[in-house]
């Protein structure tokens, strides 16, 4: 739960950070960042917890608990929205965008 959160919350700022040109490609690398951390956690729990056994899952799942928590806590005083530049609008979506993303939600 508090990586998605953190996962939305910068996928949150970096869209509304970055021009409308270039937000599918931010969004892309945040996504793609997002899913190899899988692979990053596996190669972890592999060098640093070699014989896993029932303990051995449970002490690892606490030590990634732990440091994204804190990770998480501290990268995020960091995070903020850039001012808009001259003439530049501040992202928006239609109603209903926004009714069908919720629909979506409810759906799945």
């Amino acid at each position: 739960q508090g990586s998605g959160r953190m996962y939305t919350a910068a996928l949150n700022t970096s869209v509304i950070n970055f021009h409308a040109r270039s937000r599918g490609k931010i969004v892309g690398l945040l996504v793609c960042g997002f899913g190899l951390c899988s692979a990053l956690f596996t190669q972890i729990m592999k060098g640093f917890y070699p014989s896993l056994d029932n303990e051995g899952v449970s002490d690892f799942l606490l030590d990634v608990g732990i440091i994204i928590g804190v990770v998480g806590a501290v990268t995020t005083t960091f995070q903020a929205v850039m001012p808009l530049g001259e003439g530049e609008q501040p992202p928006t979506a239609s109603p209903t965008r926004v009714k069908l993303g919720y629909a979506l939600v409810v759906v799945i």
